[in-house]
């Protein structure tokens, strides 16, 4: 398959709007004072992200659609998936985090189908 520049600049641009999503909403912004320019920024940002998240999916269904489907990349995908997921975990563990539990380490077994992300 032959390089679509414009599309790869746009996917590193929905990135970029997801970063500044999860910036914005990670900030520590109190939102029930008196709105201040800053409010609105962050509110345009998180506004980014949902675009962002759009825009990728949007890129990686055009991607997938023009690739060859094959049962090998799909048990590539879920064990990468896996990993991640495992790391995740670890990750928690090693930080204290009290999010991990015994629930939430079977959960993460199968992350896509229980919506699990331990890393956010």
């Amino acid at each position: 398959m032959e390089r679509k520049t414009n599309l790869e600049v746009l996917r590193i641009i929905s990135m970029v709007m997801i970063i500044a999503h999860h910036y914005a909403l990670h900030s520590g912004f109190d939102f029930l004072s008196n709105i201040t320019i800053n409010q609105v920024i962050v509110h345009i940002l998180t506004l980014f992200g949902k675009v962002g998240v759009a825009l990728f999916i949007l890129i990686s269904g055009y991607f997938y659609d023009k690739s060859n489907f094959t049962v090998k990349k799909f048990i590539s995908l879920i064990l990468k998936v896996w990993i991640y997921s495992a790391l995740g975990i670890i990750l928690g563990i090693i930080v204290n985090d009290n999010r991990i539990n015994p629930i939430s380490i079977i959960r993460s077994i199968m992350p896509v189908i229980t919506r699990t992300l331990l890393v956010c």
